[in-house]
């Protein structure tokens, strides 16, 4: 499910409180208005590795503010995807536009994968590394393999075919 996004204020009042750096991927304060901002220095706080920046009582994730800043629109239906997975990568080269699913398909290994590969798990009762993938919220079985080797691949092969660019490699 989509998490609820709080609609971004208007480009005038970003710009005149913040400055982006798309190359660094920086927020820096234009004011000194805003509790603990000082003109030119860095702005933002980290939560669960996102960069967060408060304006008018209400935080923004970064990524969202720095593709509004460099683009000047986004819908509240749209998503920012980090490209390299880095949450606090805000560099806009780093950054794309994704649907709830898009992103989804572009984390990590989970903490609870005990394999160490994406997809991939060992079937006792086969005796056989099991891959499987899921798209849409729904399971596939692409299917079950002698080797950690060839399941791996198999998911690989798959993710490429469903998920294109927005794959975790």
């Amino acid at each position: 499910m989509p998490i609820k996004i709080n609609p971004l204020p208007s480009l005038e009042l970003l710009h005149h409180h913040l400055t982006y750096d798309p190359e660094t991927g920086i927020f820096t304060a234009n004011t000194g208005e805003r509790a603990g901002w000082k003109v030119g220095s860095p702005v933002g706080t980290m939560d669960r590795g996102y960069v967060r920046i408060m304006i008018s009582k209400k935080y923004y994730p970064a990524h969202r503010l720095a593709w509004f800043m460099t683009y000047g629109q986004l819908d509240d239906t749209q998503q920012i995807d980090h490209v390299d997975g880095i949450r606090s990568n805000n560099k806009i080269y780093n950054l794309r536009i994704a649907t709830h699913g898009q992103n989804c398909q572009n984390i990590g290994l989970p903490k609870h994968n005990r394999s160490g590969v994406k997809g991939v798990h060992w079937a006792s009762y086969s005796k056989k590394w099991r891959a499987q993938i899921k798209i849409n919220g729904k399971r596939i079985f692409i299917g079950e393999f002698d080797t950690i080797g060839e399941a791996a691949e198999a998911y690989r092969q798959r993710a490429e075919e469903l998920h294109g660019p927005f794959q975790r490699k």
